[in-house]
């Protein structure tokens, strides 16, 4: 039997990695395959004797120094073991928000900005929200390799060029910067109607 387990780590927080997709390739040709357990173990059990390669299938996001190991039975009832550590390919996300009012642009602060993580469906998860500093700026740090949106909450008062940005990350390092522009809506002054009192 051949067996281990699988293990991702962000930011130095070691989890069980639970679903992935494990091959076993005998002489380059595919033998088994299965996924990986809750607690990422996985096992390939009754498996003739010979020289197998075991290659773990990184999701989005995420990499590995080892995808794949060697491993040769020799031995009836022999037990192997390969393990496998994944790391978060991790990018940063930074922009603007600015405000143009009379012909004046200025740097917009208190803005929320959400950030989104996109499946391959199109489903849409938040992940963090923050708020536009004194320079009008926002960043997110640490974010795994993928597929996101970006969306402000425009302030009343304001109209947005966009409320989002879609962004795909896909370079391990790399700075993403993704900015918006707003302006003044015009509003008409009509002091006979019940709305413009409220």
């Amino acid at each position: 039997s051949i067996g281990g387990l699988v293990h991702v780590d962000c930011l130095g927080a070691a989890q069980p990695a639970g679903g992935l997709t494990v091959r076993l390739l005998h002489d380059a040709t595919l033998f088994a395959s299965t996924l990986t357990l809750a607690d990422g173990s996985y096992a390939f059990t009754q498996v003739p004797l010979g020289s197998y390669t075991v290659v773990v299938v990184p999701p989005a996001g995420f990499g590995t120094t080892v995808d794949n190991q060697i491993v040769s039975l020799q031995l009836v009832d022999q037990s192997l073991t390969a393990d496998f550590s994944l790391t978060c390919q991790l990018a940063s996300i930074q922009g603007s928000v600015t405000g143009t009012c009379g012909g004046q642009t200025a740097p917009l602060q208190g803005v929320t900005v959400d950030l989104f993580s996109v499946d391959g469906s199109g489903h849409e998860t938040l992940q963090v929200t923050v708020g536009t500093d004194a320079s009008g700026n926002f960043s997110f740090s640490g974010v795994a390799l993928g597929d996101y949106l970006v969306v402000i909450v425009t302030p009343l008062g304001y109209v947005a060029d966009a409320n989002s940005r879609p962004l795909s990350l896909g370079t391990a390092g790399a700075i993403y910067n993704t900015s918006f522009s707003l302006t003044c809506q015009t509003i008409a002054s009509q002091p006979r109607t019940i709305g413009y009192w409220k």
